[in-house]
C-alpha cells in the first residue's frame, strides 16, 4: 500500500520490473581489504559508527545517494569484497528489481553458487547474469556502517546491457520467488520497507512498515501475480491519462473506457517511461495521425484509500517513451495495462 502527503511517495515492497536506465557508473577503488576497513575505522565519523553485522539491530539506517544528471536516476555506493581485494562501484538505486548486481570486475571478489546463469531483461535488452557470492558487502550511511556477510549478486557478464542500460542495480524489492533479493540479505534481512528522499539525496532503511493498512493517504496496491509468474511488482490502478502528443494535441483518456484496466509500475530504475504495448495499441490503433506522431509526455492520475486524487506529470529534461510487449503473462488476451514510470517523474516528487 502506498502513501501519498503533499507529494509525497512511501510505500511498501512488492517486486516491480526490469526496466532499466542510462548512465555509465563510476568505479571508486580496488584495494585490500584491510586497507579498506583501516581508512573506514580512520575516518571522522568511525568513533561514532555502529557495525550492524548481527541481525539484532533494529534502527532504520540511512544511506546517502549520488545523483546522476545524465540518466536523472539515483546511486548508491556499493563495495564488495573477500579477505585479498575490495571493490567499490555505484549502483542505481532501483524500486523495479529485487536484486544487487555488480559489474564484472567484481568477478574476482566472488565465488560460485548453486544459482545458474539467467537471461534477464533490461528495458528492451536483454543480458546474461551470473549469480555469484560476496563474501562481505559494506554499504556506508550517516553514522553507521552495515556490513553483511555471504551475499548473492547478479554479475553483469554483457556488455551490451551495460552500455544500453547501465546494467548495475540495487534493488529495493523484498521477494523474488527464485533467489534471495538484496533485502533478504542486508543487514540480516531486518528491513522490510524504505523511505527514497529524492530532495535530500537519501535512503532509508526501515524494519518495519511505515504506513498504517488504513491510512487514508495510502495507495491500495493491485496484486499482479494472478497474471503471471513470480510478479511481485509495485502497481497501482490509474483512473485518468493526460498525453500530450507531438502533433499539438493534448488527449483526456478516462481509463474506465478503455477495455482494459490501467495500472501504474513505479521504478526508480527506468530513466523515462514505458507503455506496454497492449496500451499503446489501444490508443493508438483506431487512428492512423497518432501512428506518426511522437508521445512527448503523460500526467497520470491515482486515487487514494481516502478517495482524494494525485497527478504524477513528467519533466521534460527526463522523458524518454517506449512501448513492447512485456514478457511477464501468461496469456496474452487477459492482462492488464502497464505504465511504467521511472525518474522523469520522480525528479519533480520529494520523497517515495
Amino acid at each position: 500500500m502506498l502513501r501519498h502527503k503533499r507529494r509525497k511517495i512511501k510505500f511498501l515492497f512488492g517486486v516491480l520490473l526490469l526496466f532499466k536506465p542510462v548512465e555509465c557508473l563510476i568505479f571508486l577503488s580496488v584495494f585490500s581489504r584491510s586497507g579498506f576497513l583501516s581508512l573506514i575505522k580512520s575516518s571522522p565519523f568511525a568513533s561514532n559508527t555502529l557495525w550492524n553485522t548481527s541481525l539484532l539491530v533494529k534502527d532504520s539506517v540511512k544511506l546517502p545517494l549520488r545523483f546522476l544528471p545524465v540518466s536523472g536516476c539515483w546511486a548508491l555506493k556499493v563495495t564488495l569484497s573477500d579477505e585479498e581485494r575490495n571493490i567499490s562501484y555505484y549502483a542505481v538505486l532501483d524500486s523495479g528489481s529485487p536484486f544487487l548486481t555488480a559489474p564484472s570486475t567484481t568477478m574476482d571478489v566472488t565465488t560460485e553458487t548453486r544459482y545458474p546463469s539467467t537471461e534477464e531483461q533490461y528495458g528492451e535488452s536483454t543480458g546474461e547474469i551470473e549469480w555469484r557470492k560476496a563474501p562481505y558487502l559494506t554499504l556506508l550511511g550517516n553514522s553507521i556502517i552495515v556490513e553483511t556477510e555471504n551475499v548473492v549478486v547478479g554479475i553483469v557478464t554483457s556488455q551490451k546491457v551495460v552500455e544500453q542500460s547501465g546494467g548495475i542495480f540495487l534493488g529495493l524489492l523484498e521477494v523474488d520467488d527464485n533467489r534471495p533479493s538484496f533485502l533478504e540479505q542486508v543487514g540480516g534481512g531486518q528491513y522490510s520497507s524504505f523511505t527514497v528522499s529524492f530532495a535530500q539525496n537519501y535512503l532509508q532503511l526501515r524494519p518495519g512498515s511505515v504506513i498504517h493498512k488504513k491510512d487514508p493517504d495510502s495507495f491500495p496496491l493491485v496484486d499482479l501475480k494472478p497474471f503471471g509468474p513470480d510478479l511481485h511488482h509495485f502497481a497501482i490502478d490509474c483512473q485518468k491519462l493526460k498525453l500530450a502528443w507531438s502533433n499539438g494535441e493534448t488527449e483526456i483518456v478516462s481509463t474506465a473506457k478503455l477495455k482494459r484496466s490501467v495500472l501504474v509500475v513505479l521504478d526508480t530504475g527506468l530513466t523515462g517511461c514505458i507503455f506496454s504495448e497492449s496500451l499503446y495499441r489501444e490508443l493508438t490503433g483506431d487512428n492512423p495521425g497518432k501512428h506518426r506522431s511522437t508521445l512527448l509526455g503523460t500526467t497520470v492520475s491515482l486515487q487514494t484509500q481516502g478517495k482524494r486524487t494525485m497527478e504524477l506529470t513528467n519533466s521534460k529534461q527526463y522523458w524518454t517513451f517506449s512501448s513492447f510487449r512485456l514478457p511477464w503473462f501468461l496469456d496474452e488476451s487477459n492482462h492488464p495495462h502497464i505504465i511504467a514510470l521511472g525518474c522523469t517523474f520522480w525528479t519533480n516528487t520529494k520523497e517515495m
